[in-house]
């Protein structure tokens, strides 16, 4: 539910791993993980060592990130030591924290695609740019937040911002609950007609049609 969404980009607490304290996870770490490629954001078969890469990236801000990079090594000295210190930690456990953590800081309203009469997509929804520098840059730009206040906001924050402004522009692909209703109403619809029942159906499509005519009323 969008409050429950809203809520946790202003008040969701990291959790602590292998010792440190994770920031909230933020654009620049969305960023991070994707160029180097790490299965917890991209997918695929997740390593101890990638987990305490992901761990590490996930504790920093966005100016000790690029520092840290940009000494060329991605184990410094430093890192390198505090990953062989829990290098037998339960890998199983933690690696269900991290998916947990990267989750719940990535929710995002759901949007769906408007379809018209004859059944097909009324508009594009995909964009072309990386999306955390459309973040990034819809935050500086539009909100005029700093740089560093924009790559380090947390990532589902940013995204609230963006999408309250998207909606206030037009941007109508965002999903109400009227939305959410309409679509278990219809799948239900469609189930009884799937199981060539015509009266269950015909119940469903008839409460479908309600709920419509009472939404475009405004009884609900």
């Amino acid at each position: 539910m969008e409050g429950d969404l809203f809520l946790s980009a202003c008040f969701l607490s990291p959790p602590k791993m292998f010792g440190k304290r994770l920031r909230p996870f933020s654009v620049a770490h969305y960023y991070l993980l994707k160029h180097f490629r790490n299965p917890y954001l991209v997918g695929g078969t997740c390593t101890k060592q990638e987990l305490l890469f992901a761990v590490y990236i996930c504790s920093l801000t966005w100016e000790d990130c690029i520092a840290w990079i940009a000494s060329n090594s991605q184990w410094t000295d430093r890192a390198f030591w505090w990953a062989w210190r829990w290098r037998k930690t339960d890998f199983a456990v933690a690696s269900t924290s991290f998916e947990k953590y990267i989750e719940e800081f990535t929710a995002t309203a759901e949007r769906t695609e408007k379809i018209d009469e004859n059944g097909e997509p009324t508009k594009k929804i995909s964009i072309a740019l990386p999306l955390e520098w459309h973040l990034a840059t819809f935050l500086m730009n539009e909100l005029h937040f700093s740089e560093s206040e924009a790559w380090n906001m947390p990532f589902n924050r940013a995204r609230c911002y963006f999408d309250v402004i998207a909606e206030r522009g037009g941007d109508d692909t965002l999903m109400s609950e009227y939305d959410r209703q309409l679509i278990l109403l219809r799948q239900k619809a469609e189930a009884a007609h799937a199981a060539g029942d015509i009266s269950e159906e015909a119940k469903w499509d008839e409460k479908t049609q309600k709920f419509i005519d009472e939404y475009k009323a405004g009884r609900i």
